[in-house]
């Protein structure tokens, strides 16, 4: 049966996972996965042929081996196949990802050898759309060779690159810089003092959607016309994420997402003042977290509060166990609230949150590996409670649900 070359790209296209959350969080195993399926299309004619090829060389996976010297010769390989002036593979390439995690896990490092054959694949790979480099050793060499390329088509940028010092986030600060077309930008692991208001000037990222990384480097931006999801990232406590939110004079007004992670910043008060004078437009907040002082905040005049998020329809907050009665928060351990309580004070939101929906309080005992699940549905009137609890020894969660 005759398929139209059109129609078998696009088969081949579909096979290729190329969506937004893909470009974000695609494995290695996925990417293998969807490799065979298209080398066994290569098999079947010409024509399947040629469009699998095309998908199969749009995204390249360049990841850690066994050893130094087989993460090398991977590599080489790959670079000798997209030089070949016969395949054309280099201008197929959309999506480019190198991961080399941190050796202090016992993993291997890169090499000087690994290193350049990751610039020279680089520096050939012009078309891509999307860069994920996530790599802890010889960054000066990578941040370096970055900041002097450039890629028309980039709209994604997602890097797990430690930036320990000026010169380091200089090189970066460079980078993005040259790119003011970039839509999506992850730019997690940065210390420092650079100071990223200094590029303000010079309006980079004009057109950015989706930021990742620490509010200092959301600094950087003189514009936030487009900015609608911003993910916090390694803020040290309370005090410096709302001297942080501060520092704007103008609020992110089209931003509806915000994720706080890696970080521990209570779900107080403060913090929700801070928050609706920065975001005011919240629609979901998640990764807050419960405090000792919650169920008090939660018995409090919220009405007061009630203008700060107007549009928040989605909370979800964590909660650490520490023991069977107690939870922990920043260090120092309290008594954990039970159900009744807890659904007591869930109950009150719709105070707080004008617009609320949903709620969720994600309770995870750090020691025991089991957690808890509590989830709240909201109406004009009313609200739905549903349970879950997962127990190490038990696959399957039990579910409890009641309606008030």
């Amino acid at each position: 049966m005759f398929i139209p070359p059109e129609i078998c790209g696009k088969i081949a296209d579909e096979i290729r996972d190329n969506s937004l959350e893909s470009q974000r969080h695609k494995k290695k195993k996925e990417w293998d996965r969807e490799n065979e399926t298209l080398v066994a299309l290569t098999l079947v004619s010409r024509t399947w042929m040629r469009e699998a090829i095309r998908a199969l060389w749009s995204e390249i996976f360049i990841t850690e081996r066994k050893t130094v010297e087989l993460s090398d010769a991977s590599a080489s390989r790959i670079l000798g196949l997209l030089r070949d002036p016969e395949t054309h593979y280099a201008t197929f390439l959309r999506r480019l990802v190198i991961l080399h995690p941190d050796p202090s896990f016992g993993l291997s490092t890169v090499s000087a050898g690994l290193a350049s054959t990751i610039q020279q694949i680089i520096s050939i790979s012009t078309q891509v759309q999307c860069l994920r480099i996530y790599c802890v050793n010889r960054t000066t060499l990578v941040l370096n060779h970055l900041s002097s390329l450039r890629f028309p088509r980039l709209r994604t940028l997602r890097l797990g690159v430690l930036q320990s010092n000026k010169e380091e986030q200089q090189h970066l600060a460079t980078f993005l810089l040259a790119h003011p077309r970039l839509q999506e930008t992850r730019i997690k692991k940065g210390f420092g003092l650079f100071d990223w208001s200094s590029l303000q000037k010079s309006n980079p990222l004009p057109e950015l959607e989706w930021f990742e990384g620490r509010l200092s480097q959301l600094r950087l931006l003189s514009s936030s016309q487009h900015l609608q999801r911003v993910k916090c990232v390694n803020e040290v406590d309370t005090f410096q994420f709302i001297s942080e939110l501060s520092y704007w004079s103008n609020p992110f007004a089209k931003v509806t997402h915000l994720t706080i992670s890696s970080a521990y910043i209570p779900f107080v008060a403060d913090v929700v003042r801070a928050l609706g004078k920065t975001f005011p437009s919240l629609q979901r907040l998640s990764g807050v977290q419960i405090s000792p002082d919650f169920l008090t905040f939660m018995g409090s005049k919220l009405e007061d509060l009630s203008r700060c998020l107007p549009q928040l329809r989605q909370l979800y907050l964590t909660e650490t166990k520490c023991g069977k009665s107690h939870s922990m928060s920043w260090g120092d351990a309290f008594l954990t609230a039970d159900d009744e309580s807890m659904k007591n004070a869930f109950s009150a939101l719709r105070r707080l949150f004008p617009a609320i929906e949903f709620a969720q309080n994600y309770r995870r005992n750090r020691f025991a590996g089991a957690s808890k699940t509590m989830k709240f549905f909201y109406s004009s009137t009313s609200y739905r409670a549903v349970l879950t609890e997962k127990r190490r020894s038990s696959p399957e969660p039990a579910v409890a649900v009641e309606d008030e």
